[in-house]
């Protein structure tokens, strides 16, 4: 793998033969705690424009319920690997990661790692794994793979917390996280995601760490922040959560604008004269006398 067994505190800055422009780990951690936090993008593939060439910190993250499917723990490692490979070739910058669904690493070690190794071998530069996992997260970290860990509202797991309800509200659950936390972090696990936490519970977590810590609904003290993409955009109408900030409706822009293009067609405004291709008039002559069987209107 192109970065070494647990780089966390190493100061050594080995970039990725296959992406020779993205930023490597050691940029990230060098960060911990800065001015200038990172920003985290989650999505299932990297294919819109200028996605690839933001420049700064950017760090990819593989978002397994944005698939379209009503439920994150019913996606499968096809569907994720899919994602990983189109995130993979259409990002040259950012720092990837890969989120292994569920029931892929909670049977066994053996199998956490072998599932952790396909997203490496499908591009990914690292996988998140939900929940106080220690025993899987040394596993996979001992098998050379970065991971980050990913505790508080965790989506798997919302049953057992209750539903989809903010963690750390009181002084004893957030004590509950920071534990989980040292203990993952002591796993070997390279960076921290805390969801649906309040701000002050989150940089108390942030603060007892060495290892950066992003945020997703976590407030502004922690090292970052991640929000997917389709929620950046605009992409996502059902509902909107309350630590999201939409920068545009793009859903509403490409609705508009395929509703315009059905009705132009039907209408027999599209394709109009600066749509055609040109023909010169002697090939058109020929072409004329060729075909007896039709005509042609200037």
């Amino acid at each position: 793998y192109p970065i070494p067994l647990r780089l966390v505190g190493s100061e050594m800055c080995i970039r990725d033969s296959r992406h020779p422009d993205r930023l490597p780990v050691a940029d990230h951690l060098a960060y911990r705690g800065g001015r200038a936090p990172t920003a985290a993008i989650g999505q299932r593939q990297l294919t819109l424009p200028g996605v690839s060439s933001v420049h700064g910190r950017l760090l990819a993250y593989i978002a397994s319920h944005k698939l379209r499917i009503p439920r994150s723990d019913s996606v499968v490692m096809d569907d994720m690997l899919r994602s990983a490979r189109a995130v993979a070739r259409g990002s040259s910058r950012a720092f990837t990661v890969g989120d292994l669904p569920y029931m892929s690493y909670q049977i066994s070690n053996e199998e956490a790692v072998r599932n952790a190794g396909d997203f490496i071998q499908a591009g990914m530069d690292a996988v998140k794994v939900e929940g106080c996992m220690v025993e899987r997260v040394k596993a996979i970290c001992d098998a050379g793979i970065m991971v980050m860990s990913h505790l508080g509202l965790t989506p798997h797991t919302r049953a057992k917390l209750g539903g989809y309800r903010v963690q750390g509200k009181t002084a004893d659950q957030a004590k509950v996280i920071l534990d989980q936390a040292l203990r993952l972090q002591d796993a070997g696990c390279t960076f921290l995601l805390l969801e649906g936490m309040p701000r002050e519970s989150a940089e108390m977590i942030a603060t007892n760490l060495d290892i950066p810590v992003y945020g997703i609904g976590a407030g502004d003290r922690v090292d970052g922040q991640l929000v997917i993409m389709h929620d950046l955009v605009g992409l996502f109408w059902e509902f909107k959560s309350k630590f999201v900030k939409r920068y545009c409706e793009a859903g509403q822009m490409i609705q508009s604008a395929l509703t315009d293009y059905v009705n132009e067609v039907r209408d027999l405004q599209f394709p109009a004269q600066e749509n055609f291709y040109e023909i010169k008039d002697e090939e058109l002559e020929k072409l004329l006398g060729q075909g007896a069987g039709w005509k042609h209107d200037k």
